[in-house]
């Protein structure tokens, strides 16, 4: 019974954050289409953070971050083969969320950036076995569309906000018992 009721707290404060996030979007757009960047960002933070958790893990015995080891001329190719062997995709250290997220309180972000790193991350898995997996995975999370402001810097400004409150929800990654992802699709859905 208390795992069910440690569920449902959790649930309940992802649910108000992610009303929190959703109504910095309403207005600007339909509320049928608000729930595709959401579930977009909150994707592609998962992502982000398995990448360099899986990584920092590996890289542990090497005492090197995977940040340091993406420079290293030695450790680049490893890097690159690890991850899409066992991940199925790349992200760049660059393009790590935490990363944005930086930019983002350093007024230094563009949404120009997130949208590059989004097609370097469906482009690293041409080929692999995760290719059909990614394929179309965030169509619906148009990052030029008008909806989200007329300019980059309206556009910028309004992606930074859903951004930064992405990043205060607690994923718990090395929670087994609560799925992130699939509770945020079923409250926005």
């Amino acid at each position: 019974m208390a795992d069910t009721n440690a569920y449902q707290k959790q649930a309940n404060e992802l649910s108000s954050k992610l009303w929190d996030i959703a109504n910095a979007l309403r207005g600007n757009m339909d509320g049928s289409k608000f729930k595709n960047y959401i579930l977009g960002i909150i994707f592609y933070r998962y992502l982000s953070e398995r990448t360099e958790k899986y990584m920092n893990e590996l890289l542990e015995d090497d005492e090197m971050t995977y940040e340091e080891a993406w420079v290293d001329k030695d450790f680049h190719p490893i890097v690159k083969k690890w991850s899409l062997s066992h991940l199925g995709y790349i992200i760049k250290p660059e393009h790590l969320f935490k990363n944005m997220v930086k930019e983002i309180e350093e007024y230094n972000f563009s949404i120009e950036h997130l949208e590059k790193a989004i097609s370097e991350l469906t482009g690293s898995t041409m080929g692999q076995e995760s290719e059909k997996a990614f394929s179309g995975l965030f169509n619906d999370m148009k990052l030029v569309d008008p909806d989200l402001g007329d300019t980059v810097s309206d556009r910028t400004n309004l992606i930074s906000k859903v951004m930064s409150r992405v990043s205060a929800i607690d994923f718990m990654l090395d929670d087994a018992e609560f799925d992130i992802l699939g509770t945020a699709y079923m409250i926005l859905i």
